[in-house]
């Protein structure tokens, strides 16, 4: 009996490798335009800030373990132009426009759907970090976020 190796040695297009079947030549094919990954939702704020802040609330409790996730994405993708505790002094201050600060008004009465939203799509020169940072770590990026902005803006309250 012939060994079970049909599947192995079929004819077939591999991704990296270039084809004779496309007129390009080449083997990788983009996805069908609106072609959406299973298990994916795309985001559905594109473009529209004020909607994602009314409408997104954040998943995550503020817990420790979140919170220490999300210092831990802030000091690697947002503290090199916001600076370690948000104020807008960071080490690369001055060879870009400077960023602002994250304890003004206008971000701290924000709904996290706001920020979440700034971190997905991007906002002025700063790029979208929707494919380097996931969709929860963002979510704890804002945690701690508003973390720092409660220290910084501590009142007597908080002192007991």
């Amino acid at each position: 009996m012939e060994p079970f190796t049909w599947m192995s040695t079929q004819a077939k297009q591999k991704a990296q490798r270039p084809s004779e079947l496309f007129k390009d030549g080449i083997g990788m094919r983009r996805p069908v335009q609106g072609t959406v990954a299973r298990g994916f939702l795309p985001y559905a704020f594109t473009g529209n800030p004020d909607a994602a802040g009314r409408s997104l609330l954040n998943p995550l409790p503020m817990t420790k373990d979140v919170i220490e996730r999300g210092k831990a994405g802030f000091l690697t993708y947002c503290s090199p132009c916001h600076g370690n505790f948000g104020a807008g002094d960071s080490r690369l201050r001055g060879q870009f426009p400077n960023p602002p600060t994250l304890h003004s008004d206008k971000v701290r009465n924000w709904p996290d759907g706001n920020i979440y939203h700034v971190i997905t799509e991007g906002q002025n020169v700063m790029p979208s970090y929707s494919s380097q940072i996931s969709r929860d770590d963002r979510w704890a990026i804002v945690n701690y976020m508003r973390v720092m902005q409660r220290a910084h803006n501590a009142k007597e309250s908080d002192l007991k």
